[in-house]
């Protein structure tokens, strides 16, 4: 009994009007709920003449989701295999980002120029999907800042502050690219969010612990993890006592006003 989940109500729909749309609105629904027999099922029942470019991506999408990038990449490549079936920047961007998911930073960077040998257009998502998948590689951390360098100077693309975050929140990439990075923010006129100063805090950027409490003053609106980058970063330099008094006004804040307390 009961009202029927969204997934279910879309999984019925795709079944019962049988059209490309509906079967990818499906695939999507069910992938949202992390329905991956459902995903595959609806996959299966899906004629060929209803898999188009939309339904095909969809599916490497739904997959990646539901944590089969492998099984997302096997259908990249029977897309790419499929007659009269456009490959378009949506779904060489859904293949990156599932070879991104599948921590394949390499073939990641490989569909990125697979997409300008096939005179595609990259977008920032292109180029930020894999930044991030080389940035989170040890091994490849140079590689992220080599798409930084071809985004900007070869395509004439501008990072946003969600490239910034992901490459200063890598943990393999150097102290000095890190501090660079950091001031090109500001040269660029980007905004920081609460990931930036999460990140700044994870990185040592800040200077002195005056300057870190300033930082923190500054956000709007910091979440429990950047409270916690600000209390590991006083934490590290043995300021216990900035570290207690800051737990003490966030605890007594919560409290009474159900809001973090940047003091003053």
């Amino acid at each position: 009994g009961g009202a029927k989940k969204a997934w279910e109500e879309a999984m019925e729909a795709a079944i019962r009007l049988g059209t490309a749309k509906s079967f990818s609105i499906g695939l999507e629904a069910c992938a949202r709920s992390r329905k991956w027999p459902k995903v595959r099922g609806l996959w299966e029942r899906m004629g060929e003449e209803h898999k188009d470019t939309f339904a095909y991506t969809a599916m490497i999408s739904a997959a990646t989701r539901c944590g089969r990038w492998e099984k997302a990449i096997a259908v990249f490549e029977e897309m790419q295999a499929a007659k009269d079936v456009m490959v378009d920047e949506v779904a060489y961007n859904a293949a990156i980002f599932a070879f991104g998911v599948g921590k394949q930073p390499l073939r990641a960077l490989e569909m990125l120029i697979r997409m300008q040998q096939h005179n595609l257009k990259m977008d920032r998502t292109s180029f930020n999907t894999v930044i991030s998948a080389c940035a989170k590689d040890p091994k490849h951390w140079s590689l992220a800042l080599d798409c930084l360098n071809a985004m900007i100077n070869d395509v004439g693309i501008l990072p946003d502050i969600r490239t910034y975050n992901t490459l200063i929140s890598a943990p393999s990439i150097p102290k000095d690219e890190v501090m660079r990075l950091w001031k090109e923010i500001d040269a660029r006129g980007l905004k920081k969010d609460v990931f930036t100063y999460t990140a700044a805090f994870k990185a040592d950027i800040p200077e002195t612990e005056e300057d870190a409490i300033g930082i923190f003053r500054s956000i709007e609106s910091p979440d429990t993890i950047c409270v916690n980058a600000l209390l590991d970063y006083l934490a590290r330099r043995g300021q216990w006592e900035s570290s207690l008094s800051l737990i003490e006004k966030i605890s007594l804040s919560s409290a009474s006003h159900s809001h973090i307390d940047k003091g003053g």
